[in-house]
């Protein structure tokens, strides 16, 4: 595997970005206290969206910069901004920051917003974008906010947690797949709240940890089903932290549990392979402040004795005078089903026109019903930006299994979808989307943000078609999926090599992924 330069300091950055990472995670007050306010501290807030970043300093102005798409850095445009730049808000309490919104709480408890409303993640019952940070009206007492990539959380002061935008695969908890554009009242006696791109995970003032929304794994209950209600998910925790494939919970007896996708290593335990139940990680960690703070610990570093990041890729954990040992012990947590959601009085929206059933996106574009750009991502991921042609109703569409990309640079890898993708496009919207996709080409680069693709369909006679139908059902770890593909397009398991933060190297593709890869072959009908 060819890789490019710029991507062997991958590793080490998003190892220094993860203690900035709970900015999505976000206590607002510790787990069995009484919720009385905590005394302030002059702690800068400190926060890292979707390739986006955010300072501010006690009644001192914010500043923004990064990625400016649909105006989330709030600075009034939708620029990228490549140095820090001014934002009008003083006196914040946290940030939060999505895939292509962002939100933000003062310490009078007022909530803000900027950029993406297409799902209504604004909660304030429309679907119009925001360059600059705008007030949430009828919404007051809050201590905490979470953004995932179209859905957002809110905590108030009394416990109560609300949730709005993108309910694609339940995210929002209600028992539903419909986006919601007001703030919709789902728990009472939380704690923190936290939201990964697809899943929310929220800690009650019982010490319970509850989880709703994309799966795969990334619950520990032993399955990868979706959840479209609250489910119990373990006891006893202080603090926890989610992306979209794993999770990492810290109790108080000083034990971090971690499970889900464990890729690179990511869970830190001597388990190859996914993890699908709690499994004891390190134990011995101070924690008797974490989760004590109504700012995130990430932003106040002083009041805090433990810290978890979690990239996804990359784990790091920050303890005060701790001694760890990895001790891995798998302890599944029984599922419980939280009580009814009972939605929050406001004022009802125009209803939107339904949208249609689900069709193909080729058949959308060559009908121009929406306009399509694919952009190199990762080795992962695709970029696309789709564009909707009706500014009368929403548009869905869906991206299925035999889909791949044909990427335009011959150097580059060309890309197979690995999952069917559904989604909803608002009228006259532009969304950008990540597809999980596996490369075709072992002897090729991985692709780029600067790369562009085509969009073809395999025929159901084609082999390759067979293993993505196989991977799409099965839904394997990475690496073995993408062993697999190239057995059958290169006639080689192949081999990826992971650098860590430390400078080191290893095989991301090894005997227990390709044992993995072989099972996927043999149910496609391979004989390898």
């Amino acid at each position: 595997m060819k890789a490019k330069k710029k991507r062997k300091a991958r590793a080490l950055i998003s190892y220094i970005l993860a203690l900035a990472l709970l900015t999505t995670m976000t206590p607002a007050r510790a787990a069995g206290t009484t919720g009385e306010e905590e005394e302030k501290t002059a702690a800068p807030v400190i926060a890292a969206g979707h390739d986006t970043s955010f300072y501010a300093k006690d009644s001192q102005g914010a500043m923004a910069w990064g990625d400016g798409a649909y105006g989330k850095l709030g600075t009034g445009a939708a620029g990228n901004e490549y140095s820090p730049a001014g934002i009008p808000l003083t006196n914040l309490a946290m940030i939060a920051g999505g895939a292509g919104h962002t939100l933000a709480v003062k310490e009078d408890g007022s909530l803000w917003v900027s950029g993406s409303n297409q799902y209504g993640q604004h909660g304030d019952g429309g679907n119009a974008d925001k360059y600059g940070f705008t007030l949430v009206n009828g919404v007051s007492g809050i201590v905490a906010a979470a953004a995932g990539y179209g859905h957002s959380l809110i905590l108030d002061g009394d416990g109560f947690v609300y949730s709005a935008g993108r309910n694609n695969y339940g995210q929002l908890g209600d028992d539903s797949t419909v986006n919601k554009h007001t703030p919709f009242k789902l728990m009472d006696d939380c704690a923190s709240i936290t939201a990964s791109a697809r899943k929310t995970m929220v800690i009650r003032t019982d010490g319970t940890l509850w989880g709703w929304g994309y799966g795969n794994g990334s619950f520990g209950l032993g399955n990868k089903d979706n959840s479209r209600v609250p489910i119990k998910l373990m006891d006893s925790v202080s603090a926890v932290s989610a992306c979209e494939y794993n999770a990492f919970a810290l109790r108080p007896d000083g034990s971090l549990f971690g499970w889900g996708n464990n890729g690179n290593g990511v869970l830190g335990t001597t388990l190859t392979g996914e993890v699908l139940h709690a499994t004891m990680v390190m134990s011995g960690l101070a924690v008797s402040d974490i989760g004590a703070s109504a700012r995130p610990a990430a932003a106040s570093a002083p009041e805090a004795s433990g810290v978890l990041g979690n990239l996804g890729q990359t784990t790091a954990v920050a303890v005060a005078a701790a001694s760890a040992s990895p001790t891995p012990t798998p302890t599944p947590a029984p599922a419980q089903s939280a009580a009814t959601p009972t939605p929050v009085p406001a004022a009802t929206p125009e209803p939107e026109p339904e949208p249609e059933t689900p069709v193909e996106l080729k058949e959308l574009i060559e009908a121009k019903r929406v306009t399509v750009q694919i952009y190199g991502s990762s080795l992962s991921e695709l970029k696309m930006s789709i564009t909707s042609r009706d500014s009368r109703r929403p548009i869905a569409y869906k991206i299925s299994i035999g889909t791949y990309f044909t990427c335009r640079n011959s150097g580059s890898q060309n890309m197979g979808l690995t999952s069917t993708y559904e989604d909803t496009i608002g009228p006259g919207a532009t969304a950008t989307v990540y597809l999980p996709v596996a490369c075709l080409n072992y002897d090729r680069d991985i692709p780029d943000k600067d790369d562009t693709f085509l969009m073809s369909r395999y025929t159901e006679r084609d082999p390759i078609y067979r293993l993505l139908k196989v991977i799409d059902e099965e839904k394997p770890s990475f690496y073995a999926a993408q062993a697999a593909i190239w057995r059958v397009t290169d006639n080689t398991y192949g081999g990826i090599t992971v650098t860590s933060s430390s400078g080191g190297t290893r095989s991301g593709i090894g005997d227990a992924e390709i044992k993995e890869a072989q099972n996927l072959l043999k149910k496609a009908g391979f004989n390898y």
